[in-house]
């Protein structure tokens, strides 16, 4: 806090919000509350930033009038101290126009697969997250998702810096993503508040496939990488709950980009 307080003194942009420790949702709303500029960012502690981060992507958005966007990502393992690049975060080859501006229809069938749902790659115009209150949910883990999905099917315009601005940090034990396998119930819930945003709005069935896909995809990856016993208590809560919460009870194969996906989810649902 006294680091904060020095710049603070020095840079009267900089405003300290001070409230009881809460959840990372909260927090973040708080944030976007006070915002007052044209374009908001949630850049995370334990990640490194490139110093003309901020500068290159709203260069990007001024030139193209863009509501999003994004850049490449490398990661940088805590343990090994070692930097790769990180595939999942950005994929440039699904954005149909990687030096211009592309809008949600130029993404096809991949727009939930052309980056990821993180708020540490991108900058979102403030007045697409107002108008349309979207907000973080209360989620332990997974806050992001709901957040910077609703944020990608409102926009008119996304555009890429098709550059390395950020390095996320992986194996450090101080972060939440540590305790993710803990709390598996939390990436169910922000699939259902996503999915009551796009049905709000009117446009859940524009956005139906994108949807399952990524319901598919994102409950596939958890459950195998947790243990047996909460692997067994999430599959019978997706069977029992969430699947018919997110529209996944009758998927059939064409509905799939991957029949990989579809074999496991037969499997699951057998």
């Amino acid at each position: 806090m006294q680091i904060l307080k020095q710049y603070a003194t020095k840079d009267n942009r900089i405003t300290i919000l001070s409230q009881p420790n809460s959840r990372l949702g909260t927090t973040r709303n708080a944030g976007t509350t006070l915002a007052t500029d044209q374009y908001i960012t949630f850049l995370d502690a334990d990640d490194f930033f490139e110093l003309n981060m901020l500068e290159k992507s709203y260069e990007k958005a001024r030139l193209t009038n863009s509501d999003i966007v994004v850049w490449r990502v490398k990661e940088y393992n805590n343990i090994a101290k070692q930097f790769r690049e990180l595939e999942w975060a950005v994929r440039p080859e699904l954005f149909k126009y990687r030096d211009k501006v592309n809008t949600v229809s130029d993404f096809g069938e991949y727009l939930f697969q052309a980056f990821s749902f993180v708020t540490w790659n991108n900058i979102i115009y403030l007045q697409l997250i107002n108008r349309l209150n979207i907000r973080f949910g209360g989620t332990l883990n997974t806050t992001d998702l709901s957040f910077i999905c609703a944020a990608m099917v409102s926009a008119d315009k996304i555009s890429l810096v098709d550059e390395v601005l950020v390095s996320y940090r992986v194996n450090n034990p101080e972060s939440l993503q540590g305790s993710k396998y803990q709390s598996w119930e939390s990436p169910c819930l922000a699939l259902v508040e996503l999915k009551k945003f796009l049905t709000d709005n009117g446009i859940y069935e524009q956005h139906k496939k994108y949807f399952v896909n990524m319901v598919l995809k994102l409950c596939l990856y958890y459950l195998q990488t947790m243990n047996d016993k909460d692997s067994s208590e999430m599959t019978e809560a997706l069977l029992n709950k969430y699947f018919k919460l997110s529209d996944m009870q009758n998927l059939v194969a064409e509905h799939v980009y991957d029949n990989g996906f579809y074999q496991e989810y037969k499997k699951l649902t057998k």
